[in-house]
Parts: C-alpha cells; sequence; structure tokens
C-alpha cells in the first residue's frame, strides 16, 4: 500500500524529503516562497530526487522491433504494459509463471472428506484480497477507465472485524460512523480521535491532489510552482507527511490501547516491528474513507484482464517464459534475452521483477548498478488456505493478541464462486520479518532451495506453524478444524518460489526507489521498489514507470473513460452503486 503522492522523495530513506518539504511545501504561501534562494533549493531537491534524467527512448518507431519489453507479468508489469500499450507502443511482456498476475494470482483445488469420497473445487487468492483505490478517480478506477474495463470487473465491499484485548470491533462502511463507534468505546479520547481523523482526511486530500493533473494517478510534480501550490493548499502535508506515524497518533491520542487500534492496518505494510512514516500510512486510511474491495471472479481475473489489454492492443504475453539478462548496448537498454536463448530487441525496458535480480544476474556485467539500491528484501509471510464445509465467519478479520497479528479472510462470503454451494474458503495470513522469512531457507551452501521443500523438517515446521494459526483462528470460528476439507500452507520458501522475491519477499525491498529511472537509459523499474505494497500503489508505480518512457502519457485529456474525482456531499469520495456490489 503505500506510497502514494509524493512519497517518492522520501523513498531513500535519506533526510531528502524532510528538507524537501520544509524548503519547498513548508514555505508554500509564504513570503519566502518568492524568493529565489527556496526557489533554487527546492529545484536542487527535485533534481536529486530523479538523479537519473536520461532523454526518453524514441517508441512506436513502426520498427520490427517491440516498442517495450516488460520482465514480469505482476500488476506492475501488466499495469505499465497496458498503459503504454493503449499509448500506441507495441509491447512485449514475459512472465516466469503460468498464470499472469505475481503474487495477484488466484488458484484452483479439489478438497474433500476422502471417507465421503466428494470433491469440491475452491479457489484461493495468492495474495491480494482487499484492494484500496477502486473508487471513483482513484488509481485503479483510473486504470480500468482508461483502458475501457470499468465495466468488465464487480467490485465488492469488504468489511473489516477487529479482534483485540480490549474488545471486538466491526468497521463500518461510512468513516463517519467509524469514529462514532471509536468515540463511543473511547469516550476520553473523543476530542483527541475527532482532531486524529480531520487530519487524516486532510493528509488523504493533499497526498492524492496532484491526481487531477496526471490523468488520476498521483505522482510528484517535476516543477517548483507545482510543489508551491501543493504547499499552499495543503499546508499539513508538509508539517507531517515524513514524520513517523506514531507521532501523528501521539500528537491526539494518549490511549495505549486505541492507539494500539488504530495502528492495525500496518499490517498491510510489513510485520509488527514496522514503523511506518505518515507518507506510508495515511493511504491506508483509503480503507476508512472510501472502502477496500473485491473482484468477483477472484483477484486473477484483474490481472487477466490487463493482460488481454495488451494482447488487444497488438502486444504479446508470453507466460511460462523466464528472462535470462537484459541486453544493454553502448548504456542503453535495448531488449531482452531469454532463457531459452531467444533475443527480444525493443526500444526500452520495464522490469517488475525485484530489484535484487539486477544485482544478481539480470544486467550484464559491466552494466552501471549505481543508484539502484536498495535490494534488501522486506518482509514475507506465512498463509494457510481452507477450504470449509460451510461459510467462514467473516470476510476480513484482523486478530490482535497484543503480540502477532493474524489476518483472516473469506472471500467466498463476497464472492461465492469462490467455494461450492453451503461451502467457503478461508486463508490465514502472517507477515514475517525479513530474519523470520531468511530462517525459513536452507543455509548458504546448504541444499537448493527448490529441492528443500520436501525436507522433513521444513514440512515439520510449515505444519507447527498452521497449527498455532488455527489455535488464533479459533478466536474468530470456533471449531474451525472440524469444517476443514483441504487444507494448504505457503511459506516463505512458497512465495519465492511462485513470485520470485528476494528471500520470499510479498511486500518489494526493505526500501524504496527514489525514482523508477535505472542508471541504465530506457530502463525503468515498475512494481513495489518504489512507492510499496498492495495494488493501488503498484498501479501508480506502473504509471511512474510508463510515463518515464512516454513523457506525457499521463495527461488528463487521455483520460477517455469516466471523470475526476467526485465527492458527496459529505466530502468522501462517492462509489457508484451500477459498479460495486454489497
Amino acid at each position: 500500500m503505500v506510497l502514494l503522492a509524493l512519497a517518492a522523495l522520501g523513498a531513500t530513506g535519506a533526510p531528502v524529503p524532510a528538507s524537501f518539504l520544509l524548503v519547498g511545501l513548508g514555505i508554500g504561501g509564504s513570503v519566502l516562497a518568492v524568493t529565489r534562494l527556496p526557489r533554487l533549493l527546492l529545484a536542487r531537491q527535485i533534481a536529486a530526487a530523479h538523479p537519473h534524467p536520461w532523454p526518453a527512448p524514441a517508441l512506436r518507431t513502426g520498427s520490427p522491433y517491440w516498442d517495450v519489453a516488460v520482465i514480469g507479468g505482476g500488476i506492475g508489469g501488466l499495469s505499465a504494459g497496458a498503459l503504454l500499450a493503449d499509448g500506441g507502443c507495441r509491447v512485449f511482456l514475459a512472465e516466469q509463471h503460468d498464470v499472469p498476475g505475481g503474487l495477484c494470482h488466484d488458484f484452483e483445488r479439489v478438497g474433500g472428506r476422502a471417507e465421503d469420497g466428494d470433491k469440491r473445487l475452491f479457489r484461493f487468492d495468492c495474495g491480494p484480497h482487499d484492494v484500496s483505490g477502486v473508487w471513483p478517480g482513484g488509481p485503479v478506477d483510473s486504470l480500468l477507465r482508461r483502458l475501457g474495463l470499468a465495466d468488465q470487473l464487480q467490485w465488492c465491499r469488504v468489511p473489516h472485524r477487529y479482534l483485540t484485548p480490549v474488545g471486538s470491533f466491526d468497521v463500518p462502511a461510512c468513516w463517519e460512523e467509524w469514529l462514532t463507534m471509536l468515540a463511543a468505546r473511547f469516550p476520553a479520547s473523543r476530542e483527541g480521535l475527532i482532531g486524529l481523523f480531520a487530519d487524516l482526511r486532510a493528509l488523504f486530500e493533499g497526498l492524492y491532489s496532484t491526481a487531477l493533473g496526471r490523468g488520476g494517478f498521483p505522482g510528484v510534480p517535476d516543477d517548483v510552482d507545482s510543489f508551491l501550490a501543493i504547499g499552499r493548499a495543503h499546508p499539513i502535508v508538509a508539517r507531517w507527511m515524513d514524520r513517523p506515524f506514531h507521532e501523528l497518533l501521539a500528537s491526539h491520542l494518549r490511549d495505549p490501547a486505541l492507539i494500539r487500534l488504530m495502528s492495525m492496518l500496518t499490517t498491510y505494510l510489513g510485520d509488527a516491528s514496522v514503523t511506518p512514516r505518515c507518507r506510508e500510512m495515511v493511504p491506508l486510511f483509503g480503507f476508512y474513507l472510501h472502502g477496500g474491495f473485491y473482484p468477483r471472479g477472484g483477484t486473477g481475473g484483474f490481472a487477466r484482464l490487463l493482460a488481454d489489454s495488451i494482447r488487444g492492443r497488438a502486444g504479446q504475453v508470453r507466460l511460462s517464459t523466464s528472462v535470462r539478462r537484459i541486453l544493454v548496448e553502448k548504456g542503453r537498454a535495448v531488449g531482452i534475452v531469454l532463457e531459452s536463448g531467444e533475443t527480444i530487441r525493443a526500444g526500452s525496458v520495464v522490469c517488475n521483477a525485484d530489484p535484487a535480480a539486477l544485482h544478481q544476474g539480470l544486467l550484464p556485467p559491466g552494466a552501471t548498478r549505481s543508484g539502484l539500491q536498495p535490494v534488501a528484501p522486506g518482509p514475507s509471510a506465512f498463509a494457510l488456505h481452507l477450504g470449509l464445509d460451510c461459510p467462514p465467519p467473516h470476510p476480513t478479520g484482523f486478530i490482535d493478541d497484543g503480540t502477532t497479528r493474524t489476518v483472516v479472510t473469506g472471500t467466498s462470503l463476497l464472492d461465492p464462486s469462490a467455494a461450492p454451494p453451503g461451502c467457503g474458503t478461508a486463508t490465514m495470513w502472517r507477515i514475517l520479518s525479513p530474519d523470520e522469512a531468511a530462517d525459513w531457507f536452507p543455509e548458504q551452501g546448504g541444499p537448493d532451495w527448490r529441492q528443500w521443500r520436501a525436507n522433513p523438517v521444513y514440512r515439520a515446521r510449515k505444519a507447527a506453524l498452521a497449527e498455532r494459526m488455527l489455535d488464533s483462528a479459533e478466536q474468530l470460528m470456533p471449531e474451525l478444524r472440524r469444517h476443514i476439507v483441504y487444507r494448504a500452507a505457503a511459506s516463505p520458501v512458497t512465495f519465492a518460489r511462485y513470485g520470485l522475491g528476494n528471500q520470499g519477499s510479498v511486500y518489494g525491498p526493505a526500501g524504496r526507489l527514489s525514482s523508477p529511472r535505472a542508471p541504465i537509459s530506457g530502463l525503468v523499474v515498475a512494481g513495489s521498489a518504489t512507492y510499496g505494497p498492495g495494488i493501488e500503489a503498484v498501479v501508480i508505480a506502473a504509471a511512474d514507470a510508463a510515463q518515464a518512457l512516454m513523457p506525457g502519457l499521463l495527461a488528463p485529456q487521455s483520460l477517455r473513460f469516466g471523470s475526476p474525482l467526485e465527492k458527496s456531499a459529505s466530502g468522501s469520495m462517492s462509489v457508484t452503486p451500477a459498479r460495486v456490489a454489497q
């Protein structure tokens, strides 16, 4: 998730964003904003945020080669490829798996009780189950409208249930009702909650304010005047964007239990040890302000739509196709070489693979790698997929025992096609830190991790953690175990196998790249490496990568479908009932 507008400037973790905002946004509207020195400093900071200003490659030349070669068919690669294909480019996309989507694919499994001789077909989502940015004018909605696909997905609102040491909470669909509920449960914190929600809404509006000028995709302005305009219109962004989120909470709240409750959505960013900044957390409050949604037919349907969009625009999506390396000539990316040895020549390359792969063989020897940090892996996860002989208890439940958090999803309640009549699906998720994830792989010099999956020690460990997670899940659904007719667990090793993320990373690298542009001309990076995890964030990153190759691609006039952001009378983004199934 996160992550969104202006976030890339703080992505490196360096003090650049803080000074950027203090000099730029913080002085918006002040006397200093019209003096020469601050504008000069701001211009330098803008240049520092884009360290590789190579000229956009010449695309759409009509040559016999492809205009763009895309490595990886995750949502980042598919979105960038679809946007570029919609802009007139001939796109070739290579995906190592036999289905598109990366960690946003779904899969079917047959379960049942052997003694009954029954067989039941269940569908599970590999990863995403709760999509933000679907509201009218949001990034995901804007992508689908631009591609003419908005009417081909039916979205279901995903409710949240929180089970915590201080009680159970069913989050209302309306953010005002959520605020009222919290104020009733924590009356001593009522005024603080009102102030906190007011700040969160103002920050959210500021972070998304650039979307109107970029076809619905928020991003970082690339000129001084635009930054100053944001500072004048949204001064709160200058104050909080790059500060830790817990400081914003502490400025309004004192109750530790309430602060932990308001931090529940950090689970969508990483393990319990993460300390996100406001620029990462505020976009997640879109789940409260506008809702998160699930596509009927499974999240893999979203990926398949994007793949078909590329194919329908004279592009090619080749599955079960691994890439050996990027072809670099005279400092320019000019195509890719497949594992089969086939060379795909192209005018530019989009890399949707883990950035670590660029250091581990995708780039040929001698190619510059400076500026491609970080490559350290981010968090991974352990997931337990269950087919049940009854409906699951809730579409999305967060179980917080005060130490660990487990997310339990039951998407068959939103989409009955995921399970046979009278049955259901449930998936339990626990995020693992990079150190915890690394411990699931064999020691360096040991067996190949792909063979490690058959090791009895590894299998016993998977089974033991699955049992502990079932213990936790039975808080939400008592006697869960007796309803299970299919069961499969996924460890960091599993996620590494299907997603090729470094150490099974499911949220991208530990840090963020400041720009989609790589140091090699014509090479851009898409995916969670720039804006962070989650479908919405990855769609924004893909739009940035596509625009880096085709300046002006995101111009508002090219948004041929739909309208700009629509607001209801209460100020919240409205959802068109015809498009969203409740």
